[in-house]
């Protein structure tokens, strides 16, 4: 019985390890990714290169399919209490503006001509603040590093477990 419990633990450790090693990556791309953003002046070439940012990051939050079914999301314990809200941003904008059409984010709106045959001929709708999270860049790297490097202590203990 032990020697199945510690074969359970130590696949466990595994898995885990295999999900946080490509959270890491998660995390370096998003690095990569700030950098070539910053060698950009034009928005129709940053603010794709930003929604790539706030996704990647948020990727490792948002729910990774485990090999024996279900998901994995990585536990707050790994973002600073002080980045928390930064984080907690980036999250929702992800969830409600980047990767999802979401009705209550976006309140899209019809604007109509009684004088066209087709009566509604454009449509408003809420959209990402690009520039203020270009703004907050800096904060979104460190981020990211700070969240790396937790990752990063969490593997070097799971490795002793296998």
């Amino acid at each position: 019985m032990r020697m199945q419990e510690h074969r359970t633990d130590a696949s466990r450790a595994r898995t885990e390890y295999l999900l946080y090693r490509l959270f890491t990556i998660d995390m370096d791309s998003i690095r990569h990714g700030l950098a070539v953003l910053r060698r950009y002046r034009r928005d129709d070439v940053r603010f794709p290169l930003l929604r790539d940012v706030v996704v990647t990051y948020s990727r490792p939050f948002s729910g990774s399919q485990r090999p024996e079914g279900g998901k994995h999301f990585l536990s707050l314990r790994f973002v600073p209490r002080t980045m928390r809200p930064l984080h907690d941003e980036l999250v929702s904008v992800r969830d409600t503006l980047f990767a999802h059409s979401d009705l209550i984010a976006h309140k899209p709106g019809l604007l109509r001509d009684s004088g066209t045959p087709r009566r509604v001929v454009a449509m408003s709708f809420r959209n990402a603040d690009y520039r203020g999270l270009l703004r907050k860049a800096d904060a979104i790297a460190l981020l990211a590093e700070a969240v790396e490097e937790s990752l990063w202590t969490e593997l070097r203990r799971l490795e002793t477990l296998f």
